[in-house]
């Protein structure tokens, strides 16, 4: 099947919304939830203050950060994510 690919956002705002649950044509529901590449700023999610010192914040082995709920306190274009 091969490696599946996902397309990354930019966040455009100081907060990305909780993307909540999908329900498909049968009514299973699926939660949704952000998932965070890289950022260049500090940011808060998971009730965390995230600190970004200067030259940007990669999560290395823990990549991506798994964020249950919404993003806050960002600066916008510093947030590299994605919803799945």
């Amino acid at each position: 099947m091969g490696d599946r690919f996902i397309p990354v956002n930019v966040n455009t705002a100081v907060t990305i919304s909780d993307p909540g649950q999908t329900t498909d044509a049968f009514g299973v529901r699926t939660e949704k939830n952000i998932f965070i590449t890289a950022a260049t700023a500090s940011f808060t999610a998971n009730d965390v203050n995230v600190v970004c010192a200067s030259g940007g914040l990669n999560f290395g082995s823990d990549n991506p950060l798994y964020v249950t709920g919404a993003v806050s306190n960002a600066q916008i274009g510093s947030i590299f994510y994605y919803t799945q």
